[in-house]
């Protein structure tokens, strides 16, 4: 039995879970967590804990330097993550090279990893494996990778796939996790036979990615950053064309998903994309999309449209599971 906490970190934002795992058929999920930085030196917290209806929502000013630190610091004092003893700690990787696979952090695989920091928050990542060397001494860590999920790609999508636009990778390696808890989720949204279709998956936040996927396999993927200071016609010009690109690749497509922080709370930009591809029948419900529904689209129409938020430490927890465990 162990007390699991699930990290996920990006510019500015925290994303953590505490799970109990009993045994590898049987996990409780304990804490849901947010934290966000805000401007100099404030930050909003966000705590659920689960099964009860002890909540936390909170503005806090920090002392500290470094905001990562106070967020680190702030789980392990806060009075509802504080009561459970950490054993492990999973960390979200964009990219390890040739590791794809959970592997354990010890010093000669962290200082590996370092070669790695530019690639988007990486160097994030790096310094909350040491904050946390440093607050939980005791707590195994573990890093998992966005490139597990890609693995799977087929040999002759490999030769295909786009390139990283700042790195000279042979294939587009980001937003693994975030492709796969989408994956996990069109199934509780959609019928089995529906949600195995062709799906692109629209990741839009500061560093952005649209993925293709058939049957819940990744197909083609690229990335690219994404500016809410870039006119807003261009924008979704650019997005549609990247649609209609796998739309041609996939030949054919069932179903578009949004998700990221510049997708979910944007009913105009989503609706200015849709109405370019329209020809292609997707259609929003205009009601659904101004009130940020997860289905966008009528029901009765053979093509989705969805909005749906990801679940990165859930999947670190799938993943650890899978390579430690089982």
């Amino acid at each position: 039995m162990s007390n699991i906490l699930a990290v996920s970190a990006k510019s500015a934002v925290i994303e953590f879970k505490i799970f109990k795992l009993y045994n590898k058929l049987k996990i409780n999920q304990l804490i849901d967590g947010v934290i966000k930085r805000l401007d100099e030196n404030q930050a909003s917290v966000n705590l659920k804990q689960l099964g009860s209806n002890k909540t936390e929502s909170t503005v806090i000013k920090y002392q500290e330097d470094d905001f990562y630190y106070f967020a680190i610091d702030y789980i392990v004092n806060n009075a509802l993550t504080s009561k459970y003893v950490i054993d492990k700690i999973l960390h979200h990787y964009s990219y390890g090279g040739e590791l794809t696979e959970v592997v354990a952090l010890h010093p000669n695989t962290h200082i590996e990893l370092t070669k790695y920091d530019a690639v988007r928050n990486q160097h994030i990542t790096s310094n909350i494996v040491k904050i946390c060397t440093q607050l939980f001494p005791a707590a195994r860590q573990y890093a998992c990778f966005d490139n597990d999920f890609f693995k799977k790609y087929s040999e002759a999508n490999r030769q295909y796939a786009v390139k990283s636009y700042n790195y000279d990778y042979s294939i587009a390696t980001f937003d693994g996790l975030i492709v796969y808890s989408i994956c996990h989720k069109l199934e509780s949204i959609l019928e089995h036979k529906h949600a195995k279709g062709k799906f692109v998956i629209i990741n839009l936040d500061l560093y952005s990615s649209i993925n293709s996927i058939k049957n819940f396999k990744p197909i083609f993927s690229e990335d690219f950053i994404y500016s809410q200071h870039e006119d807003v016609n261009y924008i979704t010009r650019k997005i549609a064309t990247h649609i209609m690109s796998h739309a041609v690749y996939l030949n054919g497509l069932d179903g578009i998903v949004f998700t990221g922080e510049y997708a979910i709370n944007a009913p105009k930009l989503r609706e200015q994309i849709l109405d370019q591809l329209g020809f292609m029948g997707f259609v929003i419900n205009k009601k659904s999309n101004n009130r940020n529904k997860i289905r966008l689209s009528d029901k009765d129409k053979n093509k989705y449209v969805l909005l749906m938020t990801s679940d990165v430490p859930k999947a670190l927890l799938d993943l650890y599971v899978l390579y430690k465990v089982l």
